[in-house]
């Protein structure tokens, strides 16, 4: 994300739900692209690291460990690369939630 290239944008992606709070799901138009890779930045350029599984009906992300905030997501595919913004919310753990 921190370098300098295009991006494709016939690559369309999803965030639901979005805003979240503990798993996003990312899916792209799948009949024409594989996803290869999933990064994750906050609004400061600097990776986060997450676990995620890409599968025929979309990419879960867990985001539950990352603070609330706004954040990109990248998402390498076979043809190309797009980027995607999503918000964390906040959980009250007290609330049991």
């Amino acid at each position: 994300l921190l370098g300098v290239y295009e991006l494709d944008k016939s690559i369309q992606l999803h965030a639901y739900p979005n805003p979240a709070s503990n798993m996003i799901n990312i899916s792209v138009n799948a009949r024409a692209h594989e996803v290869l890779g999933v990064r994750l930045f906050d609004m400061q350029g600097k990776e986060i690291d997450i676990d995620y599984v890409s599968t025929d009906y979309g990419t879960p992300v867990k985001i539950n460990s990352i603070p609330a905030g706004q954040y990109l997501i990248e998402v390498q595919t076979d043809k190309g690369r797009n980027v995607i913004s999503f918000q964390k919310n906040w959980v009250d753990k007290t609330q049991g939630i």
